[in-house]
């Protein structure tokens, strides 16, 4: 046990010493990730896969023994990742890894500053496609005749039609008064006369036509 012990302890400090170094170096970065994953797609794709069987490895742990920073993105680990026997580094700033090679490096910091103007140029041309969709969304409400006539002509007919039961009301309180005859009240409900085939009937002549 005691040796067991040794042995899994001098296995703990290579692991972390070579994260160590992976933590400054983007080639054992990319190196220990390609590496990771074409063992898990050896598997998969192997045309004996009754003996190379993916279910049978433990992908976390195989994780480990590869010296990963995190788990790459891969469909094999899309929906197992969070169940996994394995404790990612926390706190890194992936992006900041360098290469160790000058030149390629140079040309890495090179690319990001151009993919992030490109978004940034992007989220623009995105920002003032949408500020210019709004404007004319505005424009068309304003300015529409047949938008504007609907409205209008609704709210014109709701405020006609309040005007006609306050004038009722009023003449009913009237007509209950005593104020006013029952002529008065339909003269000014219903005017002097209404129209009936060609000619025009008198209000109170309509009880004997």
């Amino acid at each position: 046990p005691a040796d067991k012990d040794a042995v899994a302890k001098n296995d703990s400090d290579i692991v972390r010493q070579i994260k160590d170094a992976t933590l400054k170096s983007r080639d054992l970065l990319e190196k220990g990730t390609r590496a990771y994953t074409s063992y898990i797609r050896a598997y998969k794709e192997h045309q004996c896969g009754f003996i190379f069987r993916i279910k049978s490895l433990d992908l976390g742990k195989l994780a480990t023994s590869f010296c990963l920073l995190k788990l790459p993105k891969m469909p094999e680990l899309a929906n197992v990742h969070t169940k996994l026997d394995f404790k990612p580094e926390e706190n890194v700033e992936f992006y900041k890894i360098p290469y160790e090679d000058k030149v390629r490096e140079q040309a890495r910091q090179k690319r990001m500053k151009d993919e992030g103007k490109q978004e940034k140029l992007q989220k623009q041309r995105e920002e003032k496609k949408q500020r210019r969709e709004e404007k004319k969304a505005r424009r068309d409400e304003r300015f529409n005749p047949k938008q504007k006539k609907k409205r209008v002509g609704r709210h014109q007919r709701i405020l006609e039609e309040w005007d006609d039961l306050a004038k009722e009301e009023r003449l009913h309180k009237k007509l209950k008064r005593g104020k006013i005859t029952q002529e008065e009240y339909d003269r000014q409900m219903f005017g002097d006369s209404v129209k009936k085939g060609g000619g025009d009937v008198d209000i109170n002549d309509m009880d004997s036509v």
